[in-house]
């Protein structure tokens, strides 16, 4: 509908409402009660369609508002995918102890010819031969000792003198020989001090992953 037409049509309508509210104020106005009520309902009747037909003129020529578009919605840049993590080799520890042990033995070997003196056929050498080896032996596998232990003896007694083992002793600390038999306390010699550390510092290899060789002291060549 054009504006021209809705103007019209609004004119029209307030026109009725003027002429329905006069003729309700008439009848309203005469004397006679019943004229009265129906002037009353015929205002409220004209008043209500003229009010109606405007709203409803109203709506029907309201333009349409257009739909705003949604925005537009950029999805997020895919995530850079993560780094390969470099694959770490198993250690067994089995391997790991092996050598630190070898590496001891090796130690012993090299500072104190420890394997060179054990397996050494010596039944054929004179006491005083072997006596100046043992030196060399002696010194030198202390220092390896007490670089790799902080070795301590269990009894501050001396050997051969009289202990009493009270009940609940450490079976692991002591061991029991000749007639053992009964419950503690129990009464003997001490044949042996024994030995603990308080400390261990075995040599490890500078790649535990590795496994080691096997040689303990490597073959000595000298070249001419």
């Amino acid at each position: 509908m054009r504006s021209s037409d809705f103007s019209i049509n609004k004119v029209l309508a307030l026109s009725a409402a003027v002429l329905g509210a006069g003729l309700g104020v008439w009848l309203f106005l005469q004397p006679d009660g019943r004229f009265r009520a129906a002037g009353a309902v015929a205002l409220l009747g004209a008043a209500l369609a003229a009010a109606a037909g405007l709203l409803s003129r109203s709506t029907a020529n309201r333009e349409p508002v257009p739909a705003t578009p949604a925005p537009a919605v950029t999805p997020p840049p895919p995530s850079p995918s993560p780094a390969p993590v470099p694959s770490i080799p198993a250690i067994d520890p089995r391997a790991v102890a092996d050598g630190g042990a070898l590496r001891l033995l090796a130690k012993l070997q090299e500072q104190g010819r420890l394997i060179d003196f054990a397996l050494e056929d010596i039944r054929s050498v004179s006491d005083a031969q072997v006596a100046a080896v043992a030196r060399v032996v002696h010194a030198g596998c202390r220092a390896t000792l007490e670089s790799a232990f902080a070795l301590q003896p269990l009894h501050a007694a001396a050997e051969g003198a009289s202990v009493t083992l009270a009940p609940g002793f450490d079976p692991e600390a002591h061991r029991l020989l000749g007639k053992v038999a009964g419950t503690p306390p129990f009464n003997g010699t001490l044949l042996h001090r024994g030995w603990r550390t308080a400390t261990v510092k075995l040599p490890h290899a500078t790649d535990p992953a590795r496994p080691h060789s096997g040689i303990v002291a490597p073959a000595e060549i000298e070249l001419r």
